[in-house]
């Protein structure tokens, strides 16, 4: 599994010429997963060795976005909110939040956290090599690694997405915290996700 890689390690999020507007998540220059938008679904499709991913995404002024694998057609991690900012829950009931940051020595970088603030991901943009890609840090703490992958493809298929609709970021802005949190309850019941076991307060 993909998890058994990359945890502690840092990968790079680029393009891939072919097919063209797919992107990759490469460790030591070897592809370790690809996404691209499938037109004629409407939704981003991701390959993960032998696995194929379906990334979901609904919504205009509030992103809904459900990760499964196509085998076995059950979510792995549900998300509401921005392409910048949200939350996604995964079965377990263990919740993560998605944001965006700008340091004055490091730049602008995203993260993906649990809902105590231990990091999962860390992305930071980079440019050389002929472009721009992403430098993608993964935490080497063990207790995360079932969520890791549904994590990348979540990520990655926001950044596909906004390549696809530029003008979401627009839309979704003024989405708060609690209407994130209130769609991501919807959309937990109509999954059938398990109840949490240690959410916060009021989801």
């Amino acid at each position: 599994m993909l998890e058994t890689l990359v945890m502690g390690r840092s990968l790079s999020w680029h393009p891939l010429e072919d097919p063209p507007g797919a992107w990759a998540y490469a460790l030591d220059g070897e592809s370790l997963a690809e996404l691209w938008w499938s037109a004629a679904d409407g939704e981003v499709r991701a390959e993960v060795g032998t696995e194929v991913w379906r990334i979901a995404f609904t919504g205009t002024f509030m992103l809904r976005g459900v990760i499964r694998r196509m085998e076995h057609d059950v979510p792995r991690l549900l998300f509401a909110g921005a392409p910048r900012r949200g939350l996604a829950r995964s079965p377990e009931g263990l919740e993560f939040v998605l944001f965006a940051r700008l340091d004055r020595k490091l730049g602008p970088w995203a993260g993906i956290d649990d809902e105590e603030g231990s990091g999962v991901l860390r992305i930071r943009g980079r440019i050389g090599g002929g472009g721009v890609w992403s430098d993608v840090s993964v935490t080497d703490d063990r207790s995360f690694a079932g969520f890791v992958q549904p994590l990348l493809l979540l990520w990655g298929g926001l950044q596909i997405l906004r390549v696809q609709r530029p003008w979401l970021p627009l839309t979704t802005c003024a989405a708060s915290q609690a209407a994130m949190r209130r769609e991501l309850k919807r959309l937990r019941a109509a999954a059938a996700f398990s109840p949490p076991r240690h959410g916060p307060a009021g989801s």
